[in-house]
């Protein structure tokens, strides 16, 4: 801090910025606060790269075992190794681009639902116009033509709507996770075009998910942060120019949307110096003195390599991001295709088929609990009201903001899982499954005597893992995609002649458009669907499955007992409740059926 100070007066500045990690942000404002007016002129900044850490790890928490992550799996975009440190935002590059991945994929869907709702056509001219737009360069881009500008205010309302939950709170809960990355988005465009206006508008909604998932101290210093940047022409006048020029971020191109939060960018520079094991100090030393030396002089040396680069012809060329690369955008777009394939092959969260009134996991077509339902659709006002509540109580009480805030319950779909406990040497332990359990036996051989062969010849897990994922949930997939692999597999030629048709009987009722008012006509449509070819024998086939089945656990996720007692509706209907609703039911309203529970066996 008395560094900072120094350098401004060098340079005849009033103030000066600085911006730590949360860490020794916390110190520098105790510091500033207990030796005031000593450090007025500093303003400390929180590091925006670690505040995007933090949030991706609450938002982690929100998805956390909603069958998303078994999408990506299948997707082949994250290994099973690389689960947790997804979930839990510690590798930022990774959140950072699976997030968006996932994000995209949901709109897509999203969007296409929208599209079959409204029975809106999108043409081609409508294509080659956005196009066209997205190779334009312009200071304030904007759609002029006139059915675009109608069908993105039109799907706007759509998606408030679904936001909202008229469409079901499966669409209500993955449309909360794109309203969730949508603030990242503004957060990492507020940096990058220096926008303060936006920064400060985006900074509570971050801060109300801190409060909802238990992390009190981003919860109370980005809420003071928040104070101080809306306050800052009042406690340092004239600095609010600076920080609208983009002071709060680093642009080390001449290009624009180019900056970066000041703390990633010493991430990137000074910090990766110090620990490169060529040019760095932290594996040559670690006497403080020389490490605070070679911090002071790493800025000259660094200017002399620059210019002596430059002079010689051999500087590099000015990037932006290695994401707008050709070669990343193909391997994006196609790992995009394979999220939005794999999706539908298990349970598309905008499906018209879903129950309204319940929320799925859309991996193992399980419903939760209401107590969770009402807290995952409600985290963000939660949030708020968390947020609010303590303003303010500190505003009442000046020492409010020091004394602990207090935890909040947090229900996810992890909790609706139900786990087992067995009592050894009378401790109540969780059964769960290890997925490093293997490298833990390593280690006991490594230290007592151990027969790993006859160790491996037990089961390491509860579900072989060829048959299950990391978290012990089964693997599932349409039965179709065995079907196209052994078409690829063998060559067919077209048959010349049908001599036997063989018709599904459900799913021929359930193909009904339009469902006759009697069952005498239902019978007359259903001959006249089957009897239109010119095949000599016609089979029609209607399945029943008689328990013990394969199918009862499918049957068993699908379904679900409130605390109440009542069974949900989402429980599948037998062979004889389709018979008695058929008449008044259509094709659009046949979601719970066994042939639907067929497709995700």
């Amino acid at each position: 801090m008395k560094q900072s100070q120094q350098v401004a007066s060098e340079c005849n500045e009033n103030y000066m910025e600085v911006t730590y990690d949360l860490a020794i942000a916390k110190i520098a404002l105790q510091i500033q606060s207990m030796e005031k007016p000593r450090f007025d002129n500093l303003f400390i900044h929180f590091g925006s790269f670690h505040i995007m850490m933090a949030y991706f790890k609450a938002v982690g928490k929100f998805i956390d075992g909603c069958g998303i992550t078994n999408v990506m799996l299948n997707s082949e975009i994250l290994a099973s190794g690389s689960i947790n440190s997804f979930i839990t935002g510690k590798h930022f590059n990774r959140c950072k681009r699976l997030h968006t991945l996932l994000s995209l994929a949901l709109q897509t869907l999203h969007f296409e639902k929208f599209a079959n709702d409204r029975s809106i056509e999108i043409t081609d001219e409508m294509k080659k116009y956005l196009s066209d737009f997205m190779t334009e360069k312009s200071v304030n881009p904007t759609v002029t033509r006139e059915d675009l500008v109608d069908c993105f205010e039109k799907y706007e309302e759509y998606k408030q709507q679904t936001l909202n939950g008229k469409y079901g709170k499966t669409s209500q809960f993955y449309m909360i996770y794109i309203n969730l990355i949508e603030h990242y988005f503004m957060l990492c465009r507020s940096i990058r075009t220096a926008n303060l206006d936006l920064f400060r508008f985006v900074l509570p909604k971050i801060a109300n998910l801190f409060f909802t998932f238990n992390q009190p101290n981003y919860s109370r210093y980005t809420v003071i942060y928040h104070d101080k940047l809306m306050k800052v022409h009042e406690t340092h006048p004239g600095l609010q120019l600076q920080l609208a020029r983009g002071s709060f971020g680093v642009r080390r191109t001449d290009k624009s949307f180019s900056r970066q939060p000041i703390d990633l960018t010493l991430e990137q520079t000074i910090n990766a110096d110090a620990a490169n094991k060529l040019t760095g100090i932290m594996h040559t030393t670690n006497s403080i003195s020389a490490r605070q030396r070679w911090c002071k002089s790493h800025s000259i040396r660094s200017t002399i390599i620059s210019h002596i680069m430059e002079q010689t012809g051999l500087k590099k060329s000015q990037d932006i991001t290695a994401d707008l690369e050709k070669s990343r955008i193909k391997r994006n777009s196609l790992q995009l295709e394979n999220v939005v394939s794999n999706i539908k092959q298990n349970i598309n969260p905008f499906s018209n088929d879903l129950d309204k009134s319940l929320l799925y996991n859309i991996s193992t077509g399980q419903a939760i609990q209401p107590n969770i339902e009402q807290f995952l659709l409600n985290v963000e006002n939660l949030g708020n009201e968390l947020r609010e509540q303590f303003i303010k109580e500190c505003s009442e009480d000046a020492e409010r903001f020091e004394k602990a805030i207090k935890r909040n319950k947090i229900l996810t779909f992890v909790d609706a899982v139900p786990k087992k406990k067995l009592a050894i040497s009378g401790k109540l332990i969780e059964v769960r499954m290890q997925r490093d359990l293997f490298a833990q036996l390593l280690l006991i051989s490594l230290e007592q005597t151990l027969n790993i062969d006859k160790v491996l010849s037990y089961p390491l897990t509860p579900v072989p893992l060829a048959m299950c994922h990391a978290d012990g949930i089964i693997c599932k997939t349409d039965k179709s995609v065995l079907l196209k692999i052994l078409e690829k597999e063998t060559d067919s030629n077209t048959p010349q002649r049908c001599d036997v048709l063989i018709y599904d009987g459900f799913f021929m009722l359930h193909a009904f458009q339009d469902v006759p008012s009697t069952f005498g006509n239902i019978s007359k449509k259903l001959i006249q669907m089957f009897t239109n070819n010119h095949a000599r024998i016609i089979i029609v086939a209607f399945d029943r499955y008689f328990s013990p089945s394969i199918k009862d656990i499918e049957h068993l996720l699908r379904g679900r007992v409130r605390d109440d007692g009542e069974e949900n509706r989402g429980q599948e209907l037998d062979q004889d409740e389709e018979n008695d609703v058929l008449q008044d039911s259509s094709a659009d309203d046949s979601s719970d059926n066994d042939d639907d529970s067929d497709t995700n066996e």
